[in-house]
C-alpha cells in the first residue's frame, strides 16, 4: 500500500486590517485543503505598514522554513504580492485567487480617496509602479504553471477585477483561468475553497 501523499500549499492572504491566516476566518479553507489531500500554511503576520513586496518577502521567508512548498497561493491583493514574489519562492505552481485589479494601469482607481484610505498611500504608490505586462512576463519566463481564478459572483459586483484576471491570464504562458460558480470574492468560504 501507497500512503497518497499531501500537496503542500502556502497562502498569501488579500489585505485586511485585522486578519491573518491565522485568523479563524481561515478555518474553513484550511480545513477544506486537508479534506482534499493539501496541507495549507500562510503568512500569519498582518499587513499592518507592510507593502506588497515587503509582505511577499515575508511569505518567503515563511515559505524557507517549511519543507517544501508546490503551491503559491495569493488572494486579491496578496495574489499581487505572490505575483511580484514567486521568482524567489521555489515553487511550481502558482495560483492567483480574485486578483486585486489595482495594477499601475489602474491609476485612476488607485488614486481614489477610499481606495488611499482603505489600503494606504504607501501601498497605493507602490501599486503604480507594478505593470500587469511587466508581471506577465516575470512569471512567463520562470514557466511556473499558473492558474487565475476568481468567482462567478464578481462580475457583477468588480468588473474591473474579472477583466484584470482575463488580461493575466492572456499575459502569463503557461496558463489557465477558473470561474468559480457561486463563489464571491472572499476564499475563506467552502465554494472558493475546494475550487482551489
Amino acid at each position: 500500500l501507497s500512503l497518497k501523499q499531501m500537496i503542500s500549499a502556502f497562502l498569501i492572504p488579500g489585505f485586511s486590517h485585522y486578519r491573518s491566516f491565522g485568523h479563524s476566518d481561515f478555518d474553513i479553507l484550511r480545513e477544506t485543503m486537508q479534506q482534499h489531500d493539501v496541507s495549507l500554511d500562510g503568512v500569519v503576520d498582518h499587513w499592518g505598514e507592510y507593502g506588497i513586496r515587503e509582505y511577499g518577502q515575508i511569505a518567503n521567508a515563511a515559505i524557507e522554513q517549511l519543507q517544501s512548498v508546490d503551491v503559491l497561493i495569493g488572494h486579491s491583493l496578496g495574489a499581487i504580492a505572490a505575483l511580484d514574489s514567486v521568482e524567489t519562492a521555489g515553487v511550481d505552481n502558482l495560483i492567483i485567487c480574485s486578483p486585486s485589479a489595482l495594477f499601475a494601469e489602474d491609476a485612476d482607481i488607485l488614486y481614489k480617496p477610499e481606495t488611499v484610505s482603505f489600503i494606504g498611500k504607501k501601498r497605493v504608490d507602490e501599486l503604480a509602479q507594478i505593470k500587469t505586462e511587466q508581471i506577465c512576463s516575470k512569471v512567463s519566463r520562470l514557466s511556473i504553471h499558473t492558474t487565475i481564478t476568481y468567482g462567478s459572483n464578481e462580475k457583477n459586483i468588480n468588473p474591473a477585477l474579472v477583466h484584470r484576471a482575463q488580461a493575466l491570464k492572456d499575459g502569463i504562458v503557461p496558463s489557465d483561468i477558473l470561474e468559480i460558480n457561486g463563489a464571491g470574492h472572499s476564499i475563506r468560504d467552502g465554494i472558493y475553497a475546494r475550487a482551489i
